[in-house]
């Protein structure tokens, strides 16, 4: 085997491991090889350290959602979808109010990202009676599915419980 001083060596003249001898030659060496094998050693718990680590940090994310969906319809007495109605959502414990949802042209309604609580639904519009729906219990991650709440014709200062 020939060496040369060339920056760019030969491939053919290398072995496969490419760690210079005692004297500084290219070739494997008894300590070359230790080194090799405690490096690749080295490498691989880390690897599965890291795995191990990063699997125990997504599984607790997985229990921590803590808000729900709340989604209805409002319906008149004929059982037509009354859209424009202003539904506002009214947390029973505290009593904080929900920014309101106006019916879609479907007579649908959806607050999003609603936190556990348990909630009364109110229903407005102009020329029926103001509707509620109380007793609403939303948990975190549930799609709650109001039944259809009927406004019937009368002024808004009456109200249908």
């Amino acid at each position: 085997m020939t060496y040369s001083r060339s920056l760019v060596p030969n491939p053919t003249s290398f072995p496969i491991c490419h760690i210079p001898d005692r004297f500084g030659r290219p070739g494997q060496s008894a300590l070359g090889e230790v080194r090799l094998k405690k490096t690749h050693r080295t490498a691989r718990v880390c690897s599965i350290v890291v795995l191990l680590l990063v699997t125990a940090a997504v599984r607790p994310a997985s229990a921590q959602i803590t808000t729900g969906n709340i989604t209805g319809t409002v319906k008149d007495a004929q059982g037509g979808v009354v859209p424009g109605a202003t539904v506002t959502l009214t947390d029973e414990a505290r009593g904080t109010k929900h920014a309101p949802s106006i019916t879609n042209e479907t007579g649908s309604y959806t607050f999003p990202n609603v936190t556990a609580a348990t909630y009364t639904v109110e229903v407005a519009m102009s020329g029926f009676k103001t509707s509620q729906r109380k007793g609403v219990p939303v948990s975190g991650g549930d799609r709650v599915s109001v039944p259809a709440i009927v406004l019937e014709v009368g002024g808004t200062a009456e109200a249908v419980t």
